[in-house]
């Protein structure tokens, strides 16, 4: 559901590799900005579970859903929530957790399965909503930053009042866009600062 504003990136941006689930999990919607991505000269790169992608000193590892390795199996699923990227960024002793809108379903398979949760910073599940944000999956993190994205009043008022004691409870420093604009997170590879910036 927030596909589209892909496209006015591609349009703003040069963008040089565009990272793909493959044919596995690719609908109408997908293929059709993989197809723009294409022609506006990306490279279009697989993700492929637990495998990192290197960034000069940064490692990007997709730890959901990504594609197994081995054949692609194929398939015109619906893209739906849990199927959001999870993606793990590490800079020297750095890292942060990029969890898109997935639910608390997709965060008990994580906390099963992934020996890799632990992050500094944790890019809060689906905005904020109760039905994510498990205790389970905050504890397996264990992050020092959890950031909210949503928008100012927005009408699921997001991030909810239950969401937001789970967290409190944790000890976790809380960062919000409809509170507190864009949120900046400034690194050396060893500590980080957080910037606020209350206009954007």
């Amino acid at each position: 559901d927030h596909i589209r504003g892909l496209h006015s990136l591609l349009d703003l941006f040069p963008v040089k590799h565009f990272l793909t689930l493959g044919e596995s999990f690719v609908g109408w919607r997908l293929k059709n900005l993989e197809n723009k991505a294409r022609k506006k000269g990306s490279e279009l790169i697989p993700l492929i579970m637990n495998k990192p992608i290197t960034l000069g000193e940064v490692r990007l590892i997709p730890l959901h859903p990504g594609l197994e390795p081995g054949p692609p199996s194929n398939s015109n699923r619906r893209i739906d929530n849990d199927l959001s990227l999870v993606l793990r960024l590490e800079y020297k002793n750095f890292s942060m957790l990029f969890t898109g809108d997935i639910g608390e379903k997709t965060e008990e398979k994580l906390t099963a399965t992934s020996q890799q949760l632990k992050a500094d910073v944790l890019k809060g599940p689906h905005h904020g909503s109760r039905f994510s944000n498990s205790s389970d999956f905050i504890k397996a993190v264990r992050p020092s930053t959890v950031i909210f994205s949503s928008g100012y009043l927005n009408r699921m008022h997001h991030p909810h009042p239950e969401t937001l004691e789970r967290y409190q409870e944790a000890g976790v420093d809380i960062r919000r866009t409809d509170e507190h604009g864009a949120v900046q997170i400034i690194t050396d590879g060893n500590g980080y600062e957080i910037r606020t910036h209350e206009s954007l």
